[in-house]
């Protein structure tokens, strides 16, 4: 009985052994199966992008040349699948978006074909995808060299109450997505502050303008306006940026030899802020005018608060039906009568020109003037 019960004994402990091998075979199999798992969330190909891991790419081509009938866009990076764009081709530019692309740097390879599918022009580069944000990738073709210009800036992917973006992009086209298109008269592609040909306007100070719909209600609590600008000539007064007083009239322009932001108000006072240094000839710089109703007005050059006033609390001139806006001059039905005034057209270029309604504060001007649009 003694042998029994010793046999009983040792088989109790091989089952205890045995039931407490598989539990550790068990726990461990469950570690390593969460510990792939926490891996996998995190690697680039499996995770779920979130909008702090992504960013979007928005193409758009200036006025492809005659015999182009596609133009391919296509994104690669190691560790992740190539991803292919056919821009939309119109008869004055060709666009095209990539959304959900991850964070990091890709490279960009952008090919324009013939009818025949022959490659007609190649150019490629690296774009560094910043979350939350929209690489605006310029390209440009180069009839001379058989290249395409690729240029690329940074924004935000909302701009808040943007009315109307004119980037100069072979073009005058609306970029704010309000088809606020400008209309050409006289005035001339130009390289732009990078270079890079037919991206801006020159203007002969003369009759050259663009002319641009309305844009601001006299009732508008706030607005900005901005551009870039190489006056050649900074004597007397050059309009450069003039919103019509159809609706509520206001502009940027040099005056004294200053660049300011000026507005007419209703109750027949001309508000205006001048820089605080002069302007240079033959050099661009970024202007932003910032408007608050009853508050006052600033003027910033180049990222810097370079002058400001207090204003009365009184709604914008308007009612004027015939003066429309313009880029370049003062409403073009009264170009030679401004001129008899002595207010002159521009005399130099112009580029990337935004409105806004409403006033955009520091960090949002120093964030416009770094990513350079």
């Amino acid at each position: 009985m003694v042998h029994g019960v010793d046999r009983m004994k040792k088989a109790t402990i091989n089952n205890e052994d045995l039931m407490k091998t598989i539990i550790r075979v068990l726990s461990l199999g469950t570690l390593v199966f969460l510990f792939s798992c926490k891996n996998a969330g995190t690697s680039a190909d499996s995770a779920v992008p979130q909008q702090h891991d992504v960013g979007k790419m928005l193409l758009s081509f200036g006025s492809p040349p005659p015999g182009i009938a596609s133009v391919l866009a296509v994104i690669s990076r190691q560790g992740y699948e190539d991803r292919t764009l056919d821009l939309s081709i119109t008869d004055s530019s060709a666009s095209g978006n990539l959304d959900d692309v991850p964070v990091g740097t890709w490279h960009l390879r952008v090919d324009a074909r013939d009818s025949l599918e022959v490659t007609r022009y190649s150019g490629q580069t690296d774009v560094d995808v910043q979350p939350g944000q929209i690489a605006y990738i310029h390209l440009q073709l180069l009839p001379t060299t058989g290249g395409i210009s690729i240029v690329v800036t940074w924004g935000t992917p909302l701009d808040t109450d943007l009315e109307m973006y004119l980037p100069f992009n072979g073009n005058a086209n609306d970029e704010s997505g309000n088809n606020r298109n400008g209309l050409v008269s006289g005035a001339l592609l130009a390289p732009d502050r990078l270079g890079a040909p037919n991206s801006a306007y020159s203007f002969d100070g003369g009759d050259s303008h663009i002319l641009i719909p309305d844009l601001i209600p006299d009732t508008v609590q706030s607005f900005t306006l901005a551009a870039w600008v190489k006056p050649t000539n900074t004597v007397g007064i050059r309009m450069g940026v003039y919103l019509g007083a159809r609706t509520g009239e206001a502009f940027l322009r040099i005056k004294n030899s200053h660049y300011s932001l000026g507005a007419n108000l209703s109750n027949g006072i001309l508000a205006e802020v001048y820089s605080s240094a002069p302007a240079v000839p033959d050099s661009f710089v970024h202007m932003v005018g910032i408007y608050r109703r009853g508050v006052g007005m600033e003027m910033w050059i180049n990222g810097t608060l370079s002058g400001q006033i207090s204003i009365p609390s009184a709604r914008l001139l308007s009612g004027a039906m015939t003066h429309d806006g313009s880029i370049g001059s003062y409403a073009p039905e009264w170009i030679e009568w401004a001129r008899e005034q002595g207010t002159y057209s521009w005399e130099g270029v112009i580029d990337q020109v935004r409105v806004y309604s409403h006033a955009l504060d520091q960090n949002e001007i120093v964030q416009l003037y770094n990513s350079g649009r």
